[in-house]
């Protein structure tokens, strides 16, 4: 039972209190900040988009809050299509970056 205060760490998982009970950050979690970004989108009226990230915990968590936040009806965001790649993974960045050319969406974030 001992307090662990993280100034850095965002994963939206760690606000979990009933697997992370002495868990606090001074920092936001990735929650906060893909919710924003679908503020942002929908602000600038950027309805229809796909998202090109790196395979890593913080992109994929930060994907997946964006994902689950285009489904209520008031954000009015349609993450159309996704492409990940492996950082250092030239072969599979241009593959992924390919792929979000070929997918029509004008808007990538």
């Amino acid at each position: 039972q001992v307090p662990m205060v993280s100034y850095w760490s965002s994963a939206p998982s760690l606000s979990d209190t009933s697997i992370y009970p002495y868990f606090g950050r001074t920092f936001p979690s990735d929650e906060t900040g893909g919710l924003k970004m679908l503020s942002v989108l929908k602000y600038y009226e950027l309805f229809n988009v796909a998202v090109l990230f790196v395979t890593d915990p913080y992109a994929t968590g930060y994907v997946e809050v964006m994902r689950r936040g285009s489904q209520d009806p008031d954000a009015r965001v349609n993450i159309a299509f996704t492409a990940s790649f492996h950082s250092g993974d030239e072969a599979g960045t241009r593959s992924a970056v390919r792929a979000v050319a070929s997918s029509g969406v004008s808007v990538v974030i």
